[in-house]
């Protein structure tokens, strides 16, 4: 995760924060990930665009 853009950093951290209230990917997830970031849409599809060049990469 280090080679990502600081903002695909913060997605991915928001995310993962956001499963301490919802352990699943329901509106009210989304709802927590959208009240931290209001683009979480946008940056998630650009993780998505990283993480097909990124993922033959790894170990």
């Amino acid at each position: 995760m280090e080679q990502l853009p600081h903002s695909l950093v913060d997605y991915v951290i928001v995310h993962e924060l956001a499963h301490l209230h919802e352990m699943n990917h329901s509106p009210r997830f989304w709802a927590h990930v959208a009240a931290q970031l209001p683009d979480y849409q946008t940056v998630r599809a650009e993780l998505r665009y990283w993480g097909q060049r990124i993922a033959p990469l790894a170990p």
